[in-house]
């Protein structure tokens, strides 16, 4: 008997709860998203009135370090219990939540270790004691509730974003208490510790462990080392990839300057933080559950992902880097008018590797993380060298446009792997960046009209 029918209703059944999940999961993600800038702006506008450009660009160089050591040892625990077809089972959970705590007792001490060399080599005392304390975050983190990241697994996104819109805004109350008092970078870093013990409770609330506690299981070990070897290499290039402009900026300009530079990368780093989230709360998990492997069943998706991510964030990225500085006349006092020429230098800088927004992505998801690591690392190296020559040469605003260049360096490779899964799509990578280009030119055009 032909049970084709059968099995054709059965996977119209499933493509159907799956638009479902989409659905759901992309409204909740981009409204707890979208929240969560908006606090952390709010709260931008307020701190940037108590305290000064100098103690904005302390904490940046602190943060930019903790979060490399946190990118250096990523194991990829989070990602591997997502794709794992056991990563709920009790075994693997607990064996997860003792490789994060492990991580974080370790991390700690390592930034015991480094924060002296650091304050020495970036000439600020104050990093002496900032970067052992900012590091407990990790800790904080590591004893999150283990089954928080099932959440994620099963795509329930309107949990995990009231998780982090409700942490967020704990992290605004205790900062700009702690600013109005203290009135130093200090209340920076207590807040964010704050804001990370009121995750950590939270998650215990909402996502209890249920029995799951540390343990260890030597398949599940061996699984997630398995899948993480490829995202150690990957997490480390990614650091250098966000932190670098920070890290060597933190070196060449006054620290003033670097505060000012923090600002800029702020608005920047909003439209990332939408990009990435989606990619790890949402296109990773759809991509692993749909036979993501079989080009003809991902092409489509991707496609649809790229087109509407790209309608999205390019007006938006041209609308900043042409407005830049009237908005930061508007909304920020005399002090910080130099952030809109600087955020103007580094969405141009941005644009090409947003264009291609969603790739790195899709091969994590394909489990092509060799590949990503590959073209990350081209990326990097390529970045650091362009920064620095950037930096030496023209100055602050070279380093920031300068970083577009590697994108176009990297480019070769991205395409190989994505040609040689089938999924590779030139003619929207030329189209969007032509598009961009046109976009400013006319744009610039425009307001140079405008104002004459």
């Amino acid at each position: 008997m032909d049970d084709s029918p059968k099995k054709a209703e059965t996977h119209k059944d499933l493509e159907s709860d799956l638009k479902g999940l989409v659905y759901r999961g992309s409204t909740w993600l981009v409204a707890g998203t979208v929240s969560q800038r908006i606090v952390r702006l709010m709260s931008n506008l307020i701190l940037v009135r108590v305290l000064l450009p100098e103690d904005f660009g302390l904490v940046a160089l602190v943060f930019a370090w903790v979060q490399g050591l946190v990118l250096c040892s990523d194991l990829g625990v989070m990602r591997s219990i997502i794709q794992h077809p056991h990563g709920d089972s009790r075994e693997f959970l607990g064996t997860a939540f003792t490789l994060n705590i492990l991580r974080g007792i370790g991390l700690w001490l390592v930034s015991m270790v480094i924060s002296v060399p650091m304050a020495a080599f970036y000439e600020m005392e104050e990093l002496k004691w900032m970067l052992p304390v900012a590091s407990l975050s990790v800790l904080i983190n590591a004893l999150s509730s283990p089954r928080q990241v099932l959440l994620t697994r099963n795509l329930k996104v309107r949990l995990t974003e009231g998780i982090s819109v409700a942490s967020s805004l704990s992290g605004v109350l205790f900062t700009e208490s702690l600013a109005l008092l203290w009135r130093d970078a200090w209340a920076l870093i207590f807040g964010g510790l704050c804001r990370d013990v009121f995750r950590c409770v939270l998650s215990y609330f909402v996502s209890p462990p249920r029995g799951i506690w540390p343990s260890w299981d030597k398949n599940a070990f061996k699984a997630i080392l398995n899948f993480g070897r490829w995202i150690v290499l990957s997490s480390f290039l990614t650091f250098l990839a966000l932190q670098a402009d920070r890290l060597i900026a933190g070196k060449f300009v006054p620290q003033s300057v670097l505060g000012q530079l923090s600002v800029a990368l702020l608005y920047v780093g909003m439209v990332r933080s939408l990009v990435s989230t989606g990619g790890k709360s949402l296109l990773l998990p759809i991509f692993a559950k749909t036979e993501g492997t079989v080009p003809e069943r991902l092409l489509p998706r991707y496609r649809k992902a790229r087109l509407v991510m790209l309608s999205t964030l390019i007006p938006l990225l041209c609308g900043m880097t042409i407005l830049g500085p009237e908005l930061i006349d508007l909304l920020y006092p005399e002090r910080w008018a130099a952030v809109g020429f600087y955020l103007q230098c580094t969405i141009v800088g941005y644009l090409p590797s947003y264009i291609l927004t969603g790739t790195g992505m899709v091969l994590l998801s394909i489990g092509d993380s060799k590949g990503n690591a590959m073209v990350t690392a081209v990326e990097v190296v390529s970045l650091v060298l362009s920064l620095l020559v950037g930096v030496l040469t023209w100055g602050l605003p070279g380093m920031l446009v300068a970083r577009g260049i590697s994108t176009f360096v990297s480019y070769p490779i991205l395409a190989s792997r994505l040609k040689r899964r089938g999924i590779w799509m030139p003619w929207l990578d030329l189209i969007a960046l032509v598009l961009t280009i046109l976009a400013l030119l006319g744009g610039f055009y425009l307001k140079r009209g405008y104002l004459s």
